[in-house]
């Protein structure tokens, strides 16, 4: 009977050393951890990280008229700095969701060639510094990193909203007198000029971001932006008289597209791990 217990005792015991060998059996504490996480045969993991972020860069905007009148009329470009601040999830370095709030300048230039013999270039230029709230939406298309596999190309789309109302920014009325001079008679100008802003409406986002965990908590990254939105949102009527000639009139407007690159930092302020049960 004795020996009989004593088989018994030692075969369960036999019993357990050898299925703790295998990962399922073991308590937590003993199993394999991978970059953080417990391995498990019959689960998955997945990240999620919570983050808040900052973006900067550049804004490249372009403008038109809708008659240069002969030469009379010129714009410079429109671009300018802009930033945003953003609060996102990111599932798995897969997919994520993102709202932003963007500080989005607007600015119109023109000039004026004086073709009745005055040596003397004439320009006219207003600004506004929109608010806007953007929600856009990312997926991984390409993992550059493959060792640590924290470096990923994203793809990204996503809709935005101006804060504005429609109304007049800055007006001019300059009146150019006739000035006496060794070519004889010049003419005599009434230029007048209205900045205004359009009704506010939906506009798209379009672009490509490179970005890598440097550490546990922060992100860069790199990234070109394409915008979208309506044409002449901001936008100038240009009116002038002439002593010699007929009043003439035209429209600068500014273009409905716009290409944002800058640098993005940001911080995972939560990490949390889900163990998901493997598909069959």
């Amino acid at each position: 009977m004795k020996a009989l217990t004593l088989f018994s005792f030692l075969f369960f015991f036999s019993l357990q050393i050898f299925s703790q060998e295998h990962e399922y059996y073991k308590l937590p504490k003993e199993r394999k951890i991978r970059d953080g996480q417990i391995t498990l045969p019959n689960l998955r993991t997945e990240d999620v990280y919570w983050y808040m972020g900052l973006k900067g860069g550049y804004k490249i905007q372009g403008n038109s008229f809708s008659s240069d009148l002969d030469n009379q009329l010129f714009s410079t470009n429109s671009n300018d700095l802009y930033w945003e601040a953003n609060l996102g999830v990111n599932k798995n370095d897969v997919y994520q969701l993102e709202l932003s709030y963007i500080r989005n300048p607007l600015k119109l230039e023109w000039g004026l060639n004086d073709k009745s013999g005055r040596p003397i270039t004439y320009f006219f230029i207003s600004r506004k510094l929109q608010q806007e709230a953007a929600f856009s939406f990312k997926r991984r298309i390409l993992t550059l990193d493959k060792v640590t596999r924290k470096t990923r190309l994203n793809l990204i789309a996503g809709i935005k909203y101006p804060f504005r109302s429609q109304e007049t920014i800055s007006t001019y009325d300059v009146f150019l007198p006739t000035l006496p001079s060794s070519q004889g008679f010049q003419d005599t100008l009434d230029v007048q000029s209205e900045f205004s802003l359009t009704k506010p409406g939906l506009g798209g986002i379009l672009g490509l971001e490179i970005i890598g965990r440097v550490a546990e908590v922060l992100e860069i990254g790199v990234y070109a932006k394409y915008f979208i939105e309506k044409k002449g949102s901001f936008y100038s009527d240009i009116n002038f008289d002439s002593t010699l000639g007929p009043a003439q009139n035209s429209q600068q407007f500014l273009n409905g597209t716009s290409i944002m690159t800058g640098i993005n930092i940001r911080w995972n302020f939560i990490h949390t791990i889900q163990y998901l049960a493997e598909k069959p």
